[in-house]
């Protein structure tokens, strides 16, 4: 009989043992580690009697505005203008004038030729005094103006400076810059002599 249950002690071990190495019985403190099914990706359907929609563009990015300035004439000339009882005086006359290019809250920087009462005109966009008029004017393209505008800067003909003290050279310098940034996009500038 004691064969009999050392056999019996066997075959209940390897059953155990059966149990153990399927993972349908867990040992107490041992984890075990369900691998988990990769999932399977099927290619789209298109539905019958339907057209499969077209692939999906990336947006374009948008291009680089484009500014640009330019002084189109620049003259310098002395007149002689006959004042009360006959007194002849000699007159300067300075004028600038240009084109600018650049998109909405583009703003163009005229100075002064010679005098803080200079005339500024910026053709279609919007001319706003500066802070200190002893610098200029400003030309600023608003929304719905157009992307390029003429602009003029004119001392007139009342001037009449003593003429030998007068600097008989004149030079004028624009800028067009992006909206508030510090940096102009473009400049130009010519001299002059006065005749």
């Amino acid at each position: 009989m004691v064969s009999r249950s050392l056999g019996f002690g066997i075959a209940a071990a390897a059953i155990i043992l059966a149990v153990l190495a399927s993972g349908c019985v867990q040992q107490p403190g041992v984890s075990t580690v369900t691998p988990t099914a990769t999932p399977t990706v099927s290619p789209p359907t298109t539905i019958p009697g339907t057209t499969p929609s077209p692939p999906t563009v990336p947006p374009t990015t948008p291009q680089a505005a484009t500014f640009d300035v330019k002084i189109t004439s620049f003259t310098c000339t002395w007149t002689v203008k006959t004042g009360d009882y006959g007194a002849k005086s000699d007159c300067v006359r300075i004028l600038s004038q240009g084109t600018a290019r650049g998109p909405v809250g583009a703003r163009l920087e005229l100075p002064i030729l010679a005098w803080s009462d200079d005339t500024f005109t910026c053709g279609n966009w919007t001319l706003k005094k500066g802070a200190l008029i002893a610098v200029g004017s400003t030309c600023a393209r608003g929304a719905g103006q157009p992307e390029i505008t003429t602009w003029t800067v004119d001392t007139g003909s009342d001037n009449c400076p003593l003429k030998d003290y007068f600097n008989n050279e004149r030079s004028h310098r624009v800028k067009i810059y992006n909206d508030d940034d510090l940096t102009p996009q473009k400049e130009d500038s010519k001299s002059v002599v006065c005749r």
